[in-house]
């Protein structure tokens, strides 16, 4: 678990800036709305951490995302995975190193923060040998009334 140095930072915020302008070549209102998340996040500073971010969402629906990008070093050489499900349901209650999202898990370690402000949160996991992951989570546009 960590945050973004100076000199990280601008390789972060070049990865998200590449993810969002696969979403913008992209049809559909999911696409276009982590599109305009992702690109409202870049204009927030860098800080923060995964699990305080998720400490103050404990119990409430958030918005997520995830894309996995494979690295040739320090370029990106695809994005592949890209995911955004409904609505879930953040629980970190009692539990120091791990959230669950409704049932799916994501653990604190290995998570490196780029932005948590306001609401939003954008970070990288590590994914295997030559990819970072890309998570975002955001409250909830539409509340799905279901859990």
């Amino acid at each position: 678990m960590g945050a973004h140095n100076t000199a990280t930072e601008h390789y972060a915020r070049t990865r998200v800036e590449h993810v969002i302008g696969l979403l913008r070549e992209t049809s559909g209102i999911t696409a276009e709305h982590w599109a305009d998340t992702l690109t409202e996040a870049l204009t927030y500073p860098t800080g923060g951490s995964i699990k305080s971010y998720l400490a103050e969402q404990h119990g409430r629906e958030v918005d997520t995302f995830q894309a996995s990008l494979h690295l040739a070093g320090a370029d990106i050489e695809r994005v592949a995975n890209i995911w955004a499900p409904t609505s879930r349901i953040v629980d970190t209650k009692s539990r120091a190193t791990i959230a669950f999202f409704d049932g799916s898990a994501l653990e604190y370690r290995g998570v490196t923060t780029l932005i948590a402000h306001l609401g939003l949160y954008v970070g990288f996991a590590k994914w295997g040998d030559d990819a970072v992951r890309l998570i975002a989570y955001r409250p909830a546009l539409i509340r799905s009334g279901s859990h």
